[in-house]
């Protein structure tokens, strides 16, 4: 199979994307044709994608199933960015997820409203936090590879995003797409404390619990 698919397309990710939100575009576009034209020689207002950035974007490796896209979108416009969607060619969907506490257990979900990225300030996507999910992973994603998401501004524009993909030992969600629930509880501790960090040597989340076990059996 050419794998090449993961990092090469460009398209049809933004196509949907752009599906994503044509509901919520179309609306205000009708509304004010005509009447709200800018004035002669005025400048139309910049897009909102074109006022991010995303610095040091990852992936986390992986066979099949799930997976996700970190890293930081920082905001270099005056007015804030909401993302409402995300698009790509490695999974059959994304989705943009951010986690809730119910009852004292964090719980991953789609982010309804979208992601909200201050004027003038960062958003950190990060396993526990805020990230883009991609479900239904295509094929393999094997460290070194590339993988292109685009995500989609309340106006309509895109943002492209290319995440190198490391190896990592957390971010282990547990998810159904369709699920009635608004999402799954994640397993043991797989998204706190500094179990988040991409630069962890693999292994190392589960060393304080091994040897914890065998103090017991003592």
């Amino acid at each position: 199979m050419n794998r090449s698919i993961i990092a090469r397309t460009r398209t049809r990710p933004r196509a949907l994307a752009a599906a994503a939100v044509a509901g919520l575009a179309l609306l205000p576009t009708a509304c004010a044709a005509g009447s709200q034209a800018a004035p002669d020689g005025s400048a139309a207002p910049a897009a909102d994608a074109t006022a991010l950035t995303a610095e040091d974007p990852w992936a986390k490796a992986v066979d099949d199933g799930m997976t996700a896209v970190f890293g930081t979108l920082t905001n270099t416009s005056d007015h804030d960015v909401r993302l409402v969607a995300a698009a790509t060619d490695a999974a059959e969907s994304a989705e943009l997820h951010v986690f809730a506490d119910d009852g004292g257990t964090p719980v991953m979900q789609e982010a309804d409203d979208g992601l909200l990225i201050p004027a003038d300030e960062d958003l950190t996507l990060e396993p526990g936090g805020p990230h883009l999910m991609l479900l239904g992973v295509t094929e393999p994603l094997e460290p070194g590879e590339d993988v292109v998401v685009v995500v989609a501004a309340e106006d309509g524009s895109e943002l492209e995003i290319t995440a190198p993909v490391r190896s990592f030992d957390g971010a282990n969600e547990s998810y159904e797409p369709g699920d009635d629930e608004a999402g799954e509880s994640m397993n043991d501790s797989a998204h706190s404390g500094d179990e988040h960090s991409p630069d962890m040597d693999p292994g190392e989340e589960s060393s304080g619990d091994e040897s914890s076990g065998r103090e017991e059996d003592r």
